[in-house]
């Protein structure tokens, strides 16, 4: 295989740290396996020396498959060392705990205990009611992001907005892992990193078995795991990092560029190498999406370039609903064999769009479900509230939305309903209570109006019914994370409308739910030439086709809550780079897609979309 000097000017790196900042499609796995090689033949170290960090398992599997395919090729038989930090840590802490006659259960992927079950039951035995899925995954993205950024819990708490139960649910978690030596993923990486602090024989036996090592995608690599990398490659420090700082895209986990752009910093003596050849898409899609990306201030600047000669324009399409961009893409998917995704910024944007291919018979796989969003809280209200229209006897059910009606009625108040007839209607009970207050009593008779409506009205009228004339929207609107802006809440609402526009009743909703669950269940496994997945998941994929969707602001980019400004530019920034991301996926078409509203309500276009558009009209 032929090599760029680019490319051989990196590989040939022997001892000390060095820095490859390696572009989209830049072909750095060729690299990192060439490297290895290289190492073999000209500097004979055996690749039992030569430790390959990787970012996910797949990326482990298809290197050493990689390697051995490439290795054979030159008539050379070994293997080589590719783990994911957490599979490297995993061994290590074996290590530690066998030395020491020692046992932890690691409760990931565990069917009797793992972090959302044991959240679920603290939550439950602290609070007598039950957490949604929405609060649990708050909860791990602040207790992931805390320990991978090694920042302590008071800390923490002083400088970031968290949930109010946080602090406890910490506590508690915290509590139980240690009487019953539990550990999750976030320990395996922090006790690992403990062992190599106090265990002087342990790190002396891994730093002599791997004098080298190489780390991939180290733009995604959080303060915690370069903290345990460091260690075992000082002092040394025959460190070989491949990354790309403009494709550093999971902040949320404790990963940032920063830790790059001060590379020489850390290591005044390291080399920094530059591949900057892309060999995956068009001309037209390299250099949009270098303009694109140079707008954002923290980076190295590069020059990315490509050899092929293909002009095919960027595509923009501007639909007047999420429904005619589903539209759009069903009359395009249906005459096409090329490997396509449709690529976007939250999986909610599968919901609607998944219903829509069913029912046109378009074969697709899945990488990102919204299957959550079938389970979302806001869901599960608006089945209550419309169940509750269609028995308004039910007080099980009343006592479940009795405080999202708007009426300000009571706990206290509910005790007293036993004592009526259990054949009134339960709001009628209510109002004959002596001690109803005169603000009360309107605001029931106006639940009372509303929910008449709803029992008779299909389930999108009872959506507008529940969110507008109820003033649900008002609760949904507190009640939502920050991951879940205004603008997505009118999304959401959207998306129900639309999936849910041939139900009337309750059961016809439970029924389609079940249907589309079933239907997500099924396409994960689906082998198809078109995939559905968020950019996260698409990160080191390429396609020959992809539709970049829901291209609206506020949703992409997602807006920052954050009141310091310079945590904003982070967060600004970091959507650059996603969709950066996105844009170079794509090997010979690209589709940027945008609507002008969102549930009947007109929105902004994403700066995005305007700046492609931008770019096209100046060439």
């Amino acid at each position: 295989m032929k090599l760029s000097q680019q490319q051989t000017e990196a590989l040939h790196h022997f001892k000390g740290p060095a820095l490859t900042l390696a572009v989209p499609g830049a072909g750095k796995t060729t690299v990192l396996i060439h490297r290895i090689l290289h190492l073999m033949e000209k500097h004979d170290i055996s690749s039992n020396k030569i430790l390959s960090i990787t970012f996910s398992k797949n990326q482990t599997a298809d290197m050493k498959e990689r390697f051995l395919t490439t290795a054979q090729k030159y008539g050379i038989n070994a293997e080589a060392h590719f783990h994911t930090i957490h599979a490297f840590s995993y061994k290590i802490l074996r290590e530690y705990l066998k030395k020491n006659h020692l046992s932890f259960t690691l409760i990931e992927g565990n069917h009797e205990f793992n972090r959302y079950k044991l959240i679920r039951r603290i939550y439950y035995e602290k609070y007598h009611q039950s957490i949604s899925q929405e609060e649990i995954e708050r909860f791990n993205t602040h207790y992931s992001l805390m320990k991978n950024k090694m920042i302590p819990l008071e800390i923490y708490l002083e400088n970031t907005t968290v949930p109010h139960k946080f602090k406890d649910l910490y506590l508690s978690y915290e509590k139980i892992k240690e009487k019953h030596f539990f550990i999750d993923f976030e320990d395996m990486l922090y006790k690992t990193y403990e062992i190599l602090e106090k265990d002087k024989s342990i790190l002396k036996r891994i730093k002599n078995q791997y004098p080298f090592i190489q780390v991939d995608e180290a733009q995604d690599t959080s303060a915690l795991q370069i903290q345990i990398i460091n260690k075992i490659a000082a002092p040394e420090n025959n460190l070989f990092i491949v990354a790309d700082d403009d494709q550093s895209i999971y902040r949320f986990r404790g990963a940032e560029p920063s830790y790059l752009l001060n590379f020489k910093n850390h290591y005044p003596e390291g080399k920094i190498y530059f591949i900057e050849e892309n060999f995956r898409s068009t001309p037209t899609i390299i250099n949009t999406a270098d303009i694109i990306i140079q707008k954002n201030k923290n980076r190295y600047g590069k020059n990315i370039f490509t050899s092929k000669d293909d002009l095919t324009p960027i595509r923009l399409i501007k639909t007047k609903t999420a429904a005619g961009q589903y539209k759009f893409l069903s009359q395009e998917l249906k005459d096409t064999n090329n490997i396509t995704a449709i690529l976007f910024r939250n999986n909610l944007s599968a919901l609607a769009l998944t219903d829509y291919l069913e029912k046109e018979n378009i074969s697709y796989h899945i990488k990102s479900s919204p299957a959550q969003y079938l389970n979302h809280f806001f869901l599960e209200d608006l089945l209550y509230i419309k169940q509750f229209s269609e028995n308004l006897t039910d007080q099980q059910l009343f006592e479940k939305i009795y405080y999202k009606l708007g009426a300000y009625i009571s706990k206290k108040q509910l005790s007293f309903l036993p004592t009526f007839d259990e054949n009134t209607p339960i709001l009628d009970r209510l109002l004959d209570d002596p001690m109803i207050q005169v603000y009360q009593e309107e605001k029931i008779r106006n639940a009372k109006k509303i929910l008449d409506k709803i029992r008779n009205s299909d389930i999108p009228e009872a959506i507008d019914l529940i969110c507008y004339e109820l003033q649900y929207e008002d609760y949904l609107d507190k009640k939502l994370s920050l991951e879940d802006r205004t603008e997505s809440i009118q999304f959401l609402i959207e998306s129900y409308k639309q999936i849910f526009k041939n139900c009337r009743s309750a059961e016809e909703l439970l029924d389609k739910r079940k249907k589309l669950l079933l239907d997500l269940k099924h396409r994960e496994k689906t082998n198809s030439n078109l995939i559905l997945s968020t950019i996260h998941r698409s990160k080191g994929l390429e396609y020959d086709r992809v539709y970049l969707i829901d291209l609206i602001e506020g949703d992409f980019p997602s807006r920052s809550r954050e009141p310091a400004l310079s945590e904003r530019i982070l967060h600004s920034e970091e959507e650059r780079r996603l969709f950066y991301v996105g844009m170079t996926r794509a090997k010979k078409e690209l589709i940027l897609i945008t609507s002008k509203e969102r549930n009947h309500t007109k929105v902004k276009i994403s700066r995005f979309y305007e700046e492609v558009k931008k770019i096209k009209s100046s060439r």
